[in-house]
């Protein structure tokens, strides 16, 4: 085979002699022959010319380009980067005079055996399509997260809020003619009722089983249910929820702090706001360091937020509550009365309005730049589709005229066909990998340098 290819120079390079005599010759008499001078206007090519090239100049680009592109590639880089045909963009009937006048200079196949993909070349540098990038300039999405407390805290695509409340039997103690868990309950009715709906709430209750006996101490000490599970707000499903317990037993703080860790397992601080309250009227009671697990909630992939308010509480309470606060760098308020507690919450629901602005418009801007990238996508492919068919059907055209003169047998004709076909399939299935990419790339963008936006945003 090198032996052939090395004969095969020398004929292209004959073939270039004689070409370049002819237009040499027609250009100093001006006359018409065989070789016609008819301007032909070439889009992009190998020269990056944008001015007009008679036939034998086609001739002459396409006989002297050594192309080693890979036309039969699978990469999008490569695609978009390959020579562009002197006839891109047009059909083979649109210029068929000037286009048989060029592939009547092709050399025979019987000089060329053995070479199908040179051969196949040099009509990719007459008729390969422009395939343009479609994805010159990825238009990014850059989320600014909004910062609270100052500075402190920054908002996160999704809000969830888990109260913890005390239920031992000391919550019966009156206020102004009510419980507190009376008020507790009403609070908690009036602050759920007022977050936006693409916020998650839940409701966990401790020490709502047994007595404050001590004989039921251990068993009010591992009481401690999650009666609303995470999920937005239910009027109905929360006020059932509210009904089922009333002040029983001992104050398993410790624990209720453990398990609210659990209920926000896999809610990432990185994609989530989660905030804690923590609602009690009293010390803790039972086995276990309330302290050190507020540590670890700080420590913790949750980054919780914690709220922790003091009802009522008397001193020591009110001691142990501050450090609890402190230990997950949270925030202690102490509360007396309804009205109190109701603006402990509000300052959240204010928060949260904050959140729903700020979701609801990066939302937006997200959506309107994925719709331009959808359309440009659309447009890139749509035309691709049209250069991918007009190409075929233009080297198909170009190979039934070197057919039709005898300068490719049935064979060669067919090889070449199959070679048009991979293609043709390549061009196919490259057409489908850039829309993943384009999907890809939709959904692996980073706010932070560290979570998915797309993810942030649409993982309820």
């Amino acid at each position: 085979m090198k032996n052939k290819l090395v004969n095969f120079l020398p004929f292209l390079a004959l073939t270039f002699f004689i070409l370049a005599g002819c237009s040499s010759e027609t250009t100093s008499t001006g006359s018409v022959g065989d070789e016609k001078e008819t301007d032909i206007a070439a889009g992009e090519n190998t020269d990056n010319s944008d001015e007009s090239k008679t036939t034998s100049e086609i001739i002459t680009d396409v006989f002297k380009t050594n192309d080693q592109a890979d036309w039969l590639t699978s990469e999008l880089d490569s695609l978009v980067n390959n020579a562009v045909g002197h006839f891109a963009g047009e059909t083979y009937e649109a210029n068929r005079e000037d286009i048989e006048a060029v592939l009547d200079q092709f050399p025979s196949q019987e000089d060329l055996d053995g070479y199908e993909t040179e051969y196949m070349q040099k009509l990719m540098l007459l008729f390969g399509e422009d395939y343009e990038d479609p994805f010159p300039e990825w238009e990014e999405i850059n989320v600014e997260l909004p910062t609270i407390y100052n500075g402190a805290r920054q908002l996160k695509p999704n809000l969830n809020v888990e109260i913890l409340l005390d239920a031992s039997g000391s919550m019966i103690e009156e206020i102004d003619g009510e419980s507190k868990m009376a008020l507790a309950k009403d609070a908690i009715k009036t602050f759920a009722g007022k977050l936006p709906e693409e916020a998650y709430v839940s409701l966990r209750v401790y020490g709502n089983e047994g007595t404050t006996a001590f004989a039921d101490k251990e068993m009010s000490c591992q009481s401690s249910e999650q009666v609303y599970e995470l999920q937005s707000y239910d009027e109905g499903t929360l006020n059932n929820a509210l009904e089922q317990f009333e002040p029983a037993g001992w104050t398993p703080m410790a624990k209720a702090l453990k398990d609210a860790m659990k209920d926000l397992e896999g809610l990432d601080g990185e994609t989530h706001t989660n905030f804690i309250f923590l609602v009690s009227d009293g010390v803790g009671t039972c086995d276990g360091d309330p302290v050190k697990v507020a540590s670890e909630l700080k420590e913790s992939n949750i980054q919780p937020i914690v709220n922790v308010i003091g009802f009522d509480v008397d001193e020591e309470g009110e001691n142990q509550l501050k450090a609890v606060a402190e230990s997950a760098d949270g925030l202690f308020a102490y509360v007396e009365d309804q009205e109190a507690l109701q603006e402990q919450f509000e300052k959240t629901d204010e928060i949260a309005a904050q959140w729903k602005k700020w979701r609801s418009e990066t939302l937006a801007e997200i959506n309107e730049i994925s719709s331009r990238r959808s359309e440009r996508l659309s447009t890139v492919m749509s035309d691709w589709n049209e250069n991918r068919d007009r190409e075929r059907d233009n080297i198909n055209a170009a190979l039934d005229y070197l057919s039709e003169k005898g300068k490719i047998d049935t064979s060669h004709f067919n090889s070449y066909g199959n070679l048009m076909d991979i293609r043709y399939r390549g061009l196919h299935a490259l057409f489908f990998s850039t829309k993943t990419l384009h999907n890809s790339k939709n959904f692996s963008e980073r706010v932070g340098g560290k979570a998915e936006v797309k993810l942030k945003f649409f993982d309820r």
